[in-house]
């Protein structure tokens, strides 16, 4: 089963923003070619403006106010500062050792001053991989081009190789670009992704065709023992 040490990415993922500066390179172009899914907020900040006009249709009867997702957010864990708010956000799951529920969170933010971003949350103004506390937690920081990179401490190797990596789009992810373009936000599992789905979900099947094969043999073995005990002992039967 799959069980990421989500939480501090996930925290920090949900006050990025996208349409990044027009001369800023995507990022989605960050993406690592083995990535195998990913969640894009394109313009969080018009996003927010969105969720706030449907929560105002719902205040009339709430008995409390609803609070706005990004300043409450922002306030929790203390990221605001050098945030591009009208950059992109991608949240994606990288591949572990084992390719399978040693899965790895990236997140991926657009910046506006990466020097203030940094100072925000106590890190690197020159860009460099460091630790970061937020909302509680450690994490791995660190800078590449117009974008802020951020995975859990024990992945420090993958973060390193990722940035020494050119900013390139996937292949696999040219046939959505125009929808890509326009949504507010998006949930897309690469084909790599598909492919271990397929495998854990396989692996499950097998698994659970195995519990039922051994329930069958001891249902069967139960009833050759009852047959067997009537053959032995009972001489006629009838029923009327």
């Amino acid at each position: 089963m799959m069980r990421p040490r989500l939480r501090p990415i996930l925290l920090t993922a949900l006050l990025s923003l996208s349409t990044a500066l027009a001369q800023a390179e995507p990022a989605l172009d960050h993406l690592p070619d083995d990535a195998l899914g990913f969640v894009l907020i394109r313009n969080l900040e018009a996003t927010n403006a969105k969720i706030e006009s449907v929560t105002k249709i719902f205040q009339e009867v709430s008995p409390m106010p609803i609070p706005a997702p990004l300043p409450v957010l922002k306030a929790a864990t203390g990221l605001g500062e050098g945030l591009n708010e009208q950059g992109d956000a991608v949240l994606a799951l990288l591949p572990g050792q084992d390719r399978g529920d040693d899965l790895r969170p990236l997140l991926i933010v657009a910046v506006g001053d990466y020097a203030a971003f940094a100072a925000s949350v106590n890190g690197d103004a020159a860009g460099e991989v460091c630790r970061v506390t937020i909302a509680g937690e450690e994490i791995l920081v660190a800078k590449r081009g117009t974008h802020a990179v951020l995975m859990n401490v024990e992945h420090r190797e993958r973060l390193e190789a990722l940035l020494t990596a050119e900013p390139n789009p996937l292949p696999a992810l040219a046939p959505l670009a125009d929808w890509l373009a326009k949504i507010d936000v998006a949930a897309v599992l690469t084909p790599r992704g598909v492919k271990l789905l397929a495998m854990m979900g396989q692996q499950e099947l097998a698994g659970q065709r195995a519990v039922v094969r051994e329930q069958l043999q001891e249902t069967l073995q139960m009833y050759e023992t009852m047959l067997g005990f009537l053959g032995a002992e009972m001489e006629v039967a009838a029923a009327g």
